[in-house]
């Protein structure tokens, strides 16, 4: 029998990279760490091509680089660690850092310089040379102060003030309202005469004095009637007033023309007025100047202007004015009579002035005269007029007398 000894195929530390060995028969096995292979443990294990599928290589978009025996990451500048796990927060050094804002941390771009932006409070900006919240906001150039009307802007740190409004304003300064001078004691605007206030943005004014006074609208005096368009008198005429019987003016036409002065062609030229004055007469001043004197009910420098004596509405109770030339005539309703239809008809006796109309009594149809009563009617007619009675209803046996006075 041959005898075989056995070889030690350790003995010689064939397995590299601080792996084990073990002996076999004839043979001898390396045990590797993880970062060799092979039969001797001298190959480098790829650990980017290892780890690709199995996350156990570089985090966060890390670029995986093999070396020998190991690998390292190349991370975007945002991330850190062995793997790029790690993220910075640029916010976190300091809770101060915006000084009057908000600290948001942002992506690094470049490695080891710091990523983060501030949100600012109102009144606060960053500025081209600071990053941070420490520039004050000057609000005033943006003038949020009231700008009609405009009131001044005031910038402190951090915020603004507003002036106070005008006067004739009301508000807080950044809003102003229009006060109505005229809806408390007519904004000082004359009231006797009254005169029209007109409010304007911030005041007032006055209107003009009403006619027949003078000043600036808060006072007005009462003007001399010549004053205002030569009292109404014709250019040419002397406009004067007596104080003795009021504010009242008086036209005279100069010498060489005649006319009561008034309006326009209230003073004509002629050597005499005879034959202009329709209905009137030619009468001659102590200066010599001649003027027509026109009869009752007419007007004009020529009298020839009829005057409307229904212009004051002189009859009452609904009675219905015809004029005339010199007088008017009220055609009255039932029941009134008169002269402008002031009587009450349904009364027992009257007196009448007037040269036309009629009456009756009772004055509702169907009744009869108060039995045992006795009643009068007087009626003053003109001169040459004549009075007459007629349909008379002499109820009870009652007796009727006609009296009539001529004017």
């Amino acid at each position: 029998m041959e005898e075989v000894s056995l070889k030690d195929d350790c003995s010689s530390d064939p397995c590299r990279n601080g792996a084990s060995c073990v002996d076999l028969f004839d043979d001898y096995f390396c045990q590797c760490n993880e970062l060799y292979q092979g039969h001797d443990c001298d190959v480098d294990v790829d650990e980017c091509s290892l780890f690709v599928n199995n996350g156990m290589g570089c985090k966060n978009g890390g670029k995986c680089v093999n070396l020998v025996g190991d690998f390292s990451c190349d991370c975007d500048p945002e991330f850190s660690g062995r793997l790029c796990e790690s993220s910075y927060n640029d916010c976190l050094d300091d809770e101060f850092k915006c000084g009057h804002g908000l600290c948001l941390d942002g992506h690094r771009g470049q490695v080891g310089t710091p990523m983060f932006s501030c949100i600012c409070e109102d009144g606060w900006s960053t500025s081209d040379n600071d990053q941070t919240c420490n520039n004050d906001v000057d609000e005033c150039q943006e003038k949020p102060c009231s700008k009609n009307p405009e009131v001044q802007c005031f910038n402190n740190p951090g915020s603004y003030t507003c002036g106070g409004c005008p006067i004739g304003y009301i508000g807080n300064g950044w809003a102003c309202s229009d006060i109505d001078e005229c809806s408390s004691n007519n904004g000082g605007c004359s009231r006797a005469p009254l005169v029209v206030c007109i409010n304007t943005a911030g005041s007032n004014t006055c209107g003009p004095c009403p006619s027949g006074y003078t000043g600036d609208g808060r006072v007005c005096d009462v003007m001399n009637a010549c004053e205002v368009n030569n009292g109404g008198c014709d250019v040419i005429a002397t406009c004067t007033v007596n104080p003795a019987v009021g504010n009242i003016a008086t036209c005279t036409c100069p010498n060489g023309f005649v006319g009561d002065g008034v309006g326009v062609g209230g003073c004509v030229q002629g050597d005499a007025c005879a034959d202009v004055c329709v209905n009137g007469q030619c009468q001659e001043n102590q200066d010599k100047v001649e003027f027509c004197v026109c009869n009752v009910g007419w007007n004009g420098v020529h009298c020839d202007v009829n005057i409307d004596d229904c212009l004051t509405q002189p009859c009452n109770n609904g009675g219905t004015c015809i004029d005339g030339v010199g007088g008017y005539y009220c055609n009255c309703p039932n029941n009134y009579g008169g002269t402008n239809c002031e009587i009450d008809e349904s009364g027992c006796g009257a007196y009448y002035v007037q040269d036309s109309g009629s009456f009756s009594f009772p004055a509702m149809i169907g009744q009869t005269y108060p039995s045992s009563s006795n009643c009068a009617w007087v009626v003053q007619v003109a001169s040459g007029k004549v009075g007459r009675g007629g349909g008379v209803n002499m109820g009870g046996g009652g007796k009727w007398r006609g009296v009539y006075i001529g004017g």
